[in-house]
């Protein structure tokens, strides 16, 4: 079941552009933040399923991880400002989105054998440590100039996506 789920995950990329994120019916809906497909497709792929296209499903992960679109848009919808600062300017939920999606991209390829994208995206995945703020002990929202706004309510959800700062910081 697993392969079959990784299978019509990889198939709906081929036909839509990159690995579903939130799809319904026969369209990606787009709800919610991060990139979850590449998460799931090596998860499942690390827990034993092996029958499917992987070699597709790395280039799938590649192309969502910069910049690729599904029914003309991007599932990483701001893939721009996180590659440009290395987190995600005021929202350190969708920049600890992006790099758990970035370290699920690295294992996978990792496990393909592919060193030079397991090295590219681990480094990536390193930059939640971007939104770490080790003056406050949270995952704290960033400014586009690098500064932290204060003060930081560890139980306030502005700037977080459905949760706060003391939630998100177990994330990682």
């Amino acid at each position: 079941e697993a392969a079959d789920i990784a299978k019509s995950m990889v198939l709906d990329g081929q036909q839509g552009g990159l690995l579903p994120k939130w799809s319904h019916n026969t369209s990606e809906i787009f709800v919610m933040t991060g990139d979850p497909g590449p998460i799931i497709v090596d998860s499942l792929y690390q827990f034993g399923a092996r029958d499917f296209d992987t070699a597709a499903a790395l280039a799938l992960m590649d192309k969502s991880s910069n910049g690729g679109t599904a029914q003309g848009s991007p599932i990483r919808g701001r893939q721009a400002t996180y590659t440009q600062h290395h987190y995600i300017e005021n929202d350190p939920s969708d920049s600890l989105e992006y790099s758990a999606s970035d370290f699920a991209v690295a294992q996978f390829a990792r496990a393909l054998g592919d060193t030079a994208k397991y090295n590219t995206y681990m480094a990536r995945a390193q930059w939640w440590r971007n939104v770490f703020n080790t003056e406050s002990s949270y995952v704290h929202p960033r400014n586009a100039d690098g500064s932290w706004p204060w003060p930081l309510d560890p139980a306030s959800q502005s700037n977080y996506v459905e949760g706060n700062a003391s939630q998100y910081t177990w994330m990682v």
